[in-house]
This record gives structure tokens, sequence and C-alpha cells, in this order.
């Protein structure tokens, strides 16, 4: 059977708790990942949705997750006039004093332009 994308899609809404559990959020984004690597077909509304919930996740100060983040970012194939909302926190971590951070979202920026 494998990983089921609405199962993961269910389990997506950890992106939206209060009490953001890292951990949880990596293992969502890490199957999130996997589907689209083979292929799996998703509506726009699921890509928007999936999105800009992860977006919050911007807030979370655990490094991994950040990661995870800009990875999603780069690889979820959302609409353009989607991608340019998170402009505003890809030149907040630009300007930040983490290295990590700042070259993620230079990464992330170029293919958002792109």
């Amino acid at each position: 059977e494998g990983i089921q994308k609405n199962a993961i899609l269910h389990e997506a809404k950890c992106f939206d708790d209060k009490q953001i559990s890292a951990r949880q959020c990596i293992e969502v984004l890490t199957k999130i990942m996997y589907l689209i690597i083979q292929g799996e077909e998703f509506t726009p509304s699921e890509i928007s949705k999936v999105f800009f919930s992860v977006t919050k996740l911007f807030n979370s100060r655990n490094v991994h997750l950040r990661r995870m983040v800009y990875l999603a970012l780069k690889n979820l194939p959302a609409d353009p006039e989607e991608a340019m909302m998170v402009v505003n926190c890809l030149a907040k971590d630009m300007t930040g004093r983490t290295d990590l951070y700042r070259a993620n979202a230079i990464r992330v920026l170029a293919k958002t332009l792109h």
C-alpha cells in the first residue's frame, strides 16, 4: 500500500497546531516530499492548502524543521501568485544572522521568481 495521499493530507493538519511538534511536522513534510517525487498528483486546492500550512512553520525555531520547510517550498508545485506570498518570510531570513536560513531563503526565492 505505501503512503496514502489522503492520510498524509490529514496528518498535515499538524502544521496548524498551536503547539507545533517539530518531529511530527518533519515526518509529514518528508512524506509529502516523497509523494511529490514519486509523481503523485495533487489538486491545485490540495497544493494550496499544504503550501499555506507549510508557510506557518516559518515561525519555528527548530533548525531541522526550518530546513524541511525550505525544501518543501522549493519542491511544492505552488501557483506563482501564492509563492510570492512567502517573499516577506524569505526576505526576513535573507537579512537575518543565521547563515543556514540565509542560503536556503536565497535558493527558495530564486525558484519562486523563476
